[in-house]
């Protein structure tokens, strides 16, 4: 399965499924740079210590810099959300 980061700002919904792809091709060894360039984290927790619920719903927050490089993703569980 492939996986790409989407561009957009808004943010959206995604399925815990969607979450778990994303990481595990982020960690496949031809894509390792491009996971080292930026965070994951889910309801604010770095991945190791995350849980990711595959049937729950999450809110996608692209955060990136002043020159608009992606610096992390953060995802975060439908009702969740600190904002």
């Amino acid at each position: 399965m492939s996986v790409s980061v989407s561009e957009s700002s808004m943010t959206e919904f995604v399925a815990g499924g969607y979450i778990h792809a994303l990481i595990n091709e982020a960690r496949s060894t031809e894509n390792r740079g491009s996971y080292e360039s930026y965070k994951i984290k889910v309801n604010g927790l770095e991945l190791e210590e995350a849980t990711i619920e595959m049937n729950s719903r999450y809110l996608i927050e692209y955060e990136r810099d002043s020159a608009g490089v992606l610096q992390q993703i953060s995802f975060w569980k439908e009702g969740m959300a600190p904002w």
